[in-house]
């Protein structure tokens, strides 16, 4: 549905990356006339384009939380997976209380360990 300024976002998902930058504007230009068939407006052109990375896990839950291994300042929050609305407040709140050393029940299922096996020495093997 238009907004008031009579502007409307589309999205439409592209093949790998690779493919995003070479099919943008083939891809803008179908979404263009998708939108045209479906509103009734007298003209449709886009202001803006755009790609980017779309990723997910295998359990289609994003990574939320601090690094380990003497790094546990930098907080990382990504592979989304087109839920960024969805999971963004709970991504800000669970990295808000590992700044703050404050346990956030929410946040274990969101690890990055959560698909690593240990070895027998004990150490993390990305699987």
């Amino acid at each position: 549905m238009p907004s008031r300024s009579s502007r409307a976002c589309c999205a439409d998902p592209l093949d790998g990356p690779g493919q995003r930058r070479d099919r943008l504007k083939a891809q803008a230009d179908l979404l263009l006339e998708k939108l045209q068939a479906t509103v009734d407006l007298p003209t449709v052109r886009a202001d803006y384009t755009w790609a980017g990375v779309f990723a997910t896990t295998p359990d289609g839950l994003p990574y939320i939380g601090s690094l380990p291994n003497g790094h546990k300042n930098i907080q990382y929050a990504f592979t989304f997976g087109g839920n960024g609305m969805t999971f963004s407040f709970l991504a800000g709140s669970i990295i808000r209380d590992n700044i703050l050393k404050r346990r956030n029940a929410p946040a274990e299922p969101f690890s990055s360990d959560r698909f690593c096996l240990a070895n027998t020495e004990g150490a993390s093997l990305r699987g």
